[in-house]
């Protein structure tokens, strides 16, 4: 929503504090393209990966964040455009009121050696 537009239908200043918290992610800034492969998009196959099996998008709680799975995205996505000789940086817009948790995994713990 344009905040611009939100603020003079309500004839009020809309701040950040009264919006509910909300994370956009982008696949490339402005002037960059979104590069497929024949898999299909770099970084949604990024995304999902981030989303299903990385372990650097969940925190020490089990909890999976969009700042860690924007993170984590953005890496694989580097990785590939440098082996590719291509340009692509993910970007994100996250604003948190409260916190956003995409899902939860649970954690493993292993047992300690035998002493």
């Amino acid at each position: 929503t344009d905040i611009s537009k939100l603020n003079s239908k309500l004839g009020e200043v809309v701040t950040a504090e009264f919006l509910v918290s909300s994370a956009a992610l982008y696949s490339c800034i402005v002037g960059e393209y979104s590069w497929d492969t024949e898999k299909g998009g770099v970084y949604t196959e990024a995304l999902v990966e981030a989303l299903e099996r990385d372990e650097e998008s969940v925190d020490a709680r089990g909890r999976i964040t969009p700042a860690l799975v924007k993170t984590s995205a953005a890496k694989k996505v580097a990785a590939w455009a440098q082996q590719n000789g291509k340009r692509q940086t993910p970007e994100a817009v996250i604003r948190e009121r409260d916190p956003i948790i995409l899902g939860v995994r649970k954690l493993v713990m292993q047992n300690p050696a035998p002493t």
